[in-house]
């Protein structure tokens, strides 16, 4: 099995930001992935920038680092296990269906979080774990990839 580790380097505060965000009322429930991307997780969660998880890249409004590197949305339960649970052929298949299970999946801001687009394209589908004794893929940054 292939696997996928971090570093645990801000994921505790992003999680007590979330919690504290839908403790004072302000979630939006939504099962419109776009909607909530936009409205919520950049409007009202990140509007000024923020920190990317697994590096603790810093970002501005633009969703750029001072390197230009560019911040995406990354899903922690990977949009592939998502489709595969909602038994759509692939994510446009689940979006164009409107399957109720997907689409709430997908906009779950428990599961989404800022993240550099090279580490999202390099992480694809891969699941979490503890991988010991890797070198890291990306300077300054614990991330490892191990197939097998």
């Amino acid at each position: 099995m292939n696997k996928f580790h971090i570093g645990n380097y801000r994921s505790s505060f992003m999680l007590f930001l979330c919690l504290v965000y839908f403790v004072n009322g302000n979630a939006e429930i939504s099962g419109d992935f776009d909607q909530v991307s936009t409205n919520t997780f950049w409007g009202k969660i990140y509007p000024g920038g923020g920190w990317s998880l697994y590096c603790g890249y810093k970002f501005n409004i633009a969703k750029k680092t001072s390197e230009g590197l560019l911040i995406g949305i990354e899903h922690i339960y990977p949009t592939s296990s998502m489709t595969k649970h909602a038994a759509c052929k692939n994510r446009m298949q689940c979006r164009e269906s409107r399957n109720e299970k997907f689409m709430r999946m997908e906009a779950d801001l428990h599961n989404m979080y800022p993240v550099s687009q090279s580490i999202i394209t390099y992480r694809n589908n891969f699941r979490f774990g503890l991988i010991n004794g890797e070198e890291w893929r990306f300077d300054n940054c614990d991330l490892e990839w191990k197939s097998g």
